[in-house]
């Protein structure tokens, strides 16, 4: 039933440094529970058993209340009780109204013996969709917002409870397995006061916070009740015209020339690729020049004849940091004692070029 908080956000040092610090703990042990980040930001625990006479179902010690942790109290609340049991493979989401759904469980060999399978859902309302007398709560209407932003630039929420918020944040969308849902995460937004009905929020800053991708945006009033989410696109800055293949980030366009032939190193054929870099003042290649091979930089793997390594390349941020990336085809590699099996390799763009992050 202990619980911990992992600090990661101290970058001062190199590398950063990380603090362990042990919260208050829940009312009762568990396993094969879920937590669930709700759109507050607070964390809610469901599910689960208290004992383990099976790693997998315990249908004898299930716990059946929800318990939520604060934030701001480091404190856990025992919340109402679900109606099934729900410990191993069963799943719990954030909803975009706020509630969250539970559901599922079972589908393993101990869960047939001990015949659990849950073939049904159940949902929970957090205590911040009521008032205290137990009525519904009044919530808060984004009325207009973005369909994407972009990272570390302002965009516009238009409200009319505008002047009652207290909280800005984005929720990722939920992807919840095994217990645990390792993408989810709460990030607040800065914002400024509003202005007729309009809050002025600042997107994530980099993709270390918010990997690119759908969340969930949520304005939530100072009485604590967050409004319906509107689905939002985090986004890089659109590429610079004519700078789609911009390996550096410098945001003039680079190129590249492959070699399959090539013999680096004296081997034959083993293939190398000639990195040109843009520069503001002319055109490509008039920046510096880069030769990538197998076994340089942080490129995997050694040359060897034949290999014809740069037979295929493309282009893409396949992860989109905002740095170009090559996809390099090497058709005759040999791979685990396979002959020209063949191997695709990912040479990764930095500020520093390819091959160099």
């Amino acid at each position: 039933k202990t619980a911990y908080i992992v600090d990661v956000s101290d970058t001062s040092t190199s590398p950063p440094s990380t603090t362990v610090t042990q919260t208050s703990s829940m009312s009762v042990g568990r396993r094969q529970h879920n937590l669930t980040i709700l759109a507050d930001g607070s964390v809610l625990a469901t599910g689960g058993m208290s004992k383990a006479t099976n790693a997998n179902v315990d249908l004898t010690n299930p716990v059946f209340a929800a318990e939520r942790w604060d934030p701001k109290t480091k404190a856990w609340t025992v919340l109402s009780s679900a109606k099934r049991v729900r410990q191993y493979h069963s799943s719990a989401t954030l909803l975009p109204d706020g509630r969250v759904l539970t559901g599922g469980g079972g589908v393993c060999a101990s869960c047939v013996t001990a015949g659990y399978l849950e073939k049904n859902i159940e949902y929970f309302e957090p205590p911040y969709l009521y008032k205290q007398d137990g009525s519904k709560a009044s919530r808060p209407v984004i009325d207009k917002a973005p369909d994407t932003a972009t990272y570390d630039q302002d965009f516009e929420i238009e409200s009319a409870a505008a002047a009652s918020i207290a909280k800005v944040g984005l929720v990722r969308l939920g992807a919840a397995t095994h217990s645990q849902d390792q993408g989810q995460r709460y990030v607040p937004l800065n914002f400024k006061p509003p202005i007729n009905n309009k809050i002025t929020a600042t997107a994530p800053k980099t993709s270390n916070i918010a990997p690119a991708g759908y969340y969930m945006l949520f304005i939530t009033d100072n009485a604590g009740v967050p409004s319906v989410a509107k689905m939002i696109q985090i986004q890089q800055k659109p590429a610079v015209k004519g700078a789609s293949s911009d390996f550096n980030g410098d945001g003039n366009s680079d190129a590249v020339v492959a070699d399959p032939y090539a013999d680096p190193g004296g081997v034959t054929d083993a293939g190398q690729i000639t990195v040109l870099y843009g520069s503001n003042t002319s055109t490509i290649g008039g920046g510096s020049v880069d030769i990538l091979k197998q076994g340089s930089d942080s490129v995997d793997d050694d040359p060897s004849t034949d290999d014809r390594f740069g037979t295929n390349v493309a282009a893409a941020d396949l992860d989109n940091d905002g740095f170009t990336d090559l996809l390099v085809g090497t058709p005759y590699e040999d791979v685990g004692g396979v002959r020209d099996a063949g191997l695709a390799q990912v040479i990764w763009g930095s500020s520093a070029g390819l091959g160099k992050g």
